[in-house]
């Protein structure tokens, strides 16, 4: 039996939980829809209607209603992988020329800024403040908005992550993929809930995007059953709210990286010790011999 304390906390996730999913943007995808199909049908028409309900059906009424915004966030939630895959460009087969171009266009832009960085150093004592200012600015976006040279995306939200995900492999020779499973259950729960919230609100901008584009669907019978220019306001939404989307996935991609790569450089050490492995030497051949180990179960020769 769960204890008082317990049973609290749980309590309070699920309300939390549908609050969220109550208050998300599926809630005005769907009132959008409301008013479209209120001013076909006849507001009142629907106030007739709503006035002949029994209790007991206006319950069910409202109830329905919840489980509706709560499902279709959850359906949403469940499937935000597939517009986060599109956003770091893995793209379908038909659409791979349209990828190599782009990725060639940041493969040049990361080659401007890189020999443009490479000038400033060479005149690194004898730069003026606008130009040290430009130096930081390079340093930081090359070694954390670019991955391998081969590991391209065509977006910069997958150049991000990338970055982030090749970080530990080029930098201690673990593969994020392989070690990332293991290096959580030794990572603190202060470090986890920042590393979990981070992520949280790259999600949150990927599901405003999604409902966002979503909201287009209502274009047609906005037009359609009330008047052409009703669908500016529906535009000007799906506008806002992908771009606002857009800049806090750019956004929240940078600071999981950090977070990502702060992980790997602190909580690696515990995770050779709780696995015991030798942390002797914490070089990359180690870390590609533990990778090797916990993915195939191949010890070092």
């Amino acid at each position: 039996m769960l204890s008082k304390p317990l049973w609290d906390e749980v309590v309070d996730n699920a309300a939390k939980s549908w609050a969220e999913r109550l208050t998300s943007p599926a809630l005005f995808f769907w009132g959008v829809g409301v008013f479209v199909f209120g001013h076909h049908i006849g507001w009142k028409s629907i106030q007739a209607s709503m006035s002949g309900l029994t209790d007991f059906a206006a319950v069910g009424l409202i109830v329905g209603v919840v489980l509706l915004i709560a499902a279709s966030s959850k359906i949403i939630e469940e499937m935000q992988h597939v517009p986060l895959g599109l956003l770091r460009g893995d793209w379908p087969r038909a659409f791979h020329p349209l990828r190599r171009k782009l990725v060639l266009g940041a493969l040049h832009e990361w080659s401007i800024k890189r020999a443009r960085l490479a000038t400033l150093m060479e005149h690194y004592d004898h730069l003026t403040p606008e130009e040290e200012l430009e130096y930081a600015q390079l340093d930081d976006v090359l070694k954390n908005d670019y991955p391998a040279l081969h590991r391209f995306h065509p977006t910069r939200i997958g150049n991000r992550l990338q970055s982030a995900e090749d970080y530990p492999s080029m930098r201690y020779g673990l593969v994020a993929s392989v070690i990332w499973p293991r290096l959580w259950l030794v990572i603190p729960d202060e470090a986890r809930s920042e590393i979990v919230s981070t992520r949280e609100r790259l999600t949150s901008g990927v599901r405003l995007m999604t409902w966002s584009c979503l909201l287009l669907s209502w274009l047609p019978l906005t037009i359609w059953w009330i008047a052409w220019w009703t669908a500016i306001p529906i535009v000007l939404a799906v506008s806002m709210g992908t771009m606002w989307g857009y800049w806090q996935t750019l956004r929240s991609a940078r600071d999981y990286g950090d977070l990502l790569r702060a992980a790997f450089d602190v909580y690696r050490i515990e995770l050779f010790e709780s696995i015991g492995w030798s942390t002797i030497q914490d070089t990359v051949r180690v870390g590609e011999q533990l990778t090797s180990f916990l993915w195939r179960g191949e010890l070092p020769t």
